[in-house]
């Protein structure tokens, strides 16, 4: 019975430890699994319909609720598709920190949900920390040579 225990622990052990060097992507391989697993121009186009208020169409509450919500679930999306990716160790708590930064922004637009999100003063208050959290996490990025397309 203690065998049984102790293979069952040291099991438990090695998958809480994370991939091995051998499972981890590739620097390469990494730069285009994340830069599939952002879909940076689909996020691009979700946050200028929900961000930029010089844009036709986004004129009434209504409107702009429905682009959040959709750049919210696929910032969470991106989130979810990243925390699957065995990044190289080099990067490994910079790519914590970008899923965060994800995850942390989707939680910021769901509290412009209850304010006045067609003030442009209001969106600008409540994302600037998100926006900051990002641009940290891109500068980490690219001071290792880490550039996504």
């Amino acid at each position: 019975m203690l065998r049984v225990l102790v293979v069952a622990l040291a099991g438990a052990a090695l998958l809480a430890a994370g991939p091995t060097q051998a499972e981890r992507l590739t620097k390469q391989e990494y730069v285009a699994a994340a830069t599939r697993a952002t879909n940076g121009p689909a996020l691009d186009r979700l946050s200028a319909r929900a961000l930029d208020f010089d844009l036709p169409g986004q004129a009434t509450h209504a409107q702009w609720l429905r682009a959040e919500r959709r750049l919210r679930a696929e910032l969470t999306r991106a989130a979810d598709r990243l925390q699957r990716l065995a990044p190289p160790v080099e990067v490994a708590s910079i790519h914590a920190a970008w899923i965060s930064s994800l995850r942390f922004c989707a939680q910021r637009l769901g509290r412009l949900e209850t304010t006045s999100p067609l003030d442009p003063l209001v969106v600008e208050q409540q994302m600037t920390p998100c926006f900051v959290a990002h641009s940290r996490v891109c500068d980490r990025f690219y001071a290792r040579d880490y550039s996504f397309g």
